[in-house]
């Protein structure tokens, strides 16, 4: 008679409604800190200060939730060097999104009756005059993706993938990123980033990817700040989308060694090497 199959104590882990607490907890921290920065400093904040606030933001929420759930980073989610295919399919993903999102919101841009797209432009070029080439750089390519990737593609998406599926979670954890940014038009953007994003963090089975794809896509954006700009039209759409093509399909056999990509606990009763009882396939 074989053994009942009894499931091991729950360990920690993420849950599905950690995904909206951690956004909310980041969004409440950014606006209070903005909020006593006027009050206590009588004027409006400094753009870059602001930035500053919004990635630490991110960060704190990010741990604040893991310590919540007494998780530490590898627990919550893979961190995996990732293998030399995904870097290069991630690099894909990046230079893709950045074309095919840039090419569609480029007539949105050019018809913004609020002026968001100078406004923007100019706030980016005022934080390249004071850090430099090389500090804006630094800060887009990779300070700002570290930030943001470990509050999306690390807590939001396995905390989503908990309870959804793939795809779902995928969607969830980019449509969350996009509102972050809380403009329409650049919302757009960020939520195809954030597609590409989670599709390379779950494909490839490793967090850094995510940081990859973002930092390539931020990396390629900063040419128009630093002085060669990028004039993007519908045209680009299809080389954005091949780009991405090729690099989700790079990423399949990556995938396919390292199907545990999500690293959620799971019961020890459903481990494959428990052998089936009477009656199971």
């Amino acid at each position: 008679m074989p053994s009942p199959s009894v499931c091991e104590p729950a360990q920690p882990a993420l849950r599905a409604r950690d995904a909206a607490l951690a956004v909310a907890l980041a969004l409440a921290l950014t606006v209070v800190t903005a909020i006593a920065l006027v009050v206590f400093g009588h004027t409006a904040p400094d753009p870059l200060v602001l930035l500053a606030t919004s990635e630490t933001s991110a960060v704190l929420a990010a741990l604040l939730v893991l310590r919540a759930r007494q998780l530490t980073l590898g627990a919550a989610m893979p961190m995996r060097a990732p293998h030399s295919r995904a870097l290069v399919a991630a690099l894909l993903l990046g230079s893709g999104s950045l074309l095919v999102s840039g090419s569609l919101s480029a007539r949105l841009y050019a018809t913004d009756p609020a002026g968001y797209a100078s406004e923007l432009t100019t706030t980016l070029v005022g934080f390249a005059n004071r850090l430099g080439p090389l500090g804006l750089l630094l800060l887009l390519g990779v300070l700002v993706p570290l930030a943001e990737e470990l509050l999306f593609r690390g807590v939001v998406l396995h905390a989503l993938l908990a309870r959804f599926s793939p795809a779902s979670a995928i969607l969830g954890s980019a449509v969350l990123f996009g509102l972050y940014h809380l403009h329409p038009v650049h919302a757009l953007i960020t939520t195809l980033l954030g597609l590409a994003c989670g599709i390379a963090v779950w494909r490839g089975g490793s967090w850094w990817l995510g940081v990859v794809v973002h930092g390539s896509n931020n990396l390629i954006a900063c040419r128009s700040i630093l002085g060669a700009p990028l004039e993007l039209g519908v045209g680009w759409v299809i080389p954005g989308a091949l780009a991405l093509a090729v690099g989700i399909l790079l990423l399949s056999p990556v995938r396919r060694r390292h199907p545990e990509s999500c690293a959620t606990p799971v019961c020890a009763s459903s481990r494959s090497d428990h052998p089936p009882s009477n009656g199971e396939s």
